[in-house]
């Protein structure tokens, strides 16, 4: 063998060894490449259950939401509805003051109502005094 071929030869062997190392590298980049797309499939997946997660919880949110707005509306009705049967009362107490008055000033009548009847039972038994005096 001559030194040219030699020298191919051990050329030769360099670069199968450059590239079985570089094959080892890409084997290793293979193997990492398949971890990262597991990874990112379970990440994937994940990101799939927390969007259904998350339209679960939108949709809670608009059912609350729409049970708030609900409530909200009926405490409004009541709140108008106390207000109106609060008006009422007031009238209704004015009106019990007014009659309370009317009690006050009607007792403060009962003295006079008691002169009138004793003013009338001195009147009837006048004019029976002046029928008996006239003959009949």
């Amino acid at each position: 063998m001559s030194a040219e071929t030699q020298s191919q030869i051990h050329r030769a062997i360099g670069d199968l060894q450059t590239l079985r190392e570089q094959w080892a590298e890409v084997e290793s980049i293979d193997a990492e490449r398949e971890k990262a797309e597991a990874k990112l499939t379970a990440i994937n997946q994940n990101i799939a259950a927390k969007r259904g997660e998350l339209a679960e919880v939108k949709h809670a949110h608009k059912q609350i939401l729409a049970k708030a707005y609900e409530d909200q509306s009926k405490h409004e009705k009541l709140q108008a509805e106390i207000k109106r049967k609060t008006a009422e009362l007031t009238k209704i107490n004015g009106e019990f003051d007014a009659l309370r008055q009317l009690f006050r000033e009607f007792d403060s009548l009962e003295p006079g109502f008691k002169k009138l009847g004793d003013l009338m039972t001195e009147t009837k038994a006048a004019v029976g005094s002046l029928r008996a005096k006239l003959g009949g």
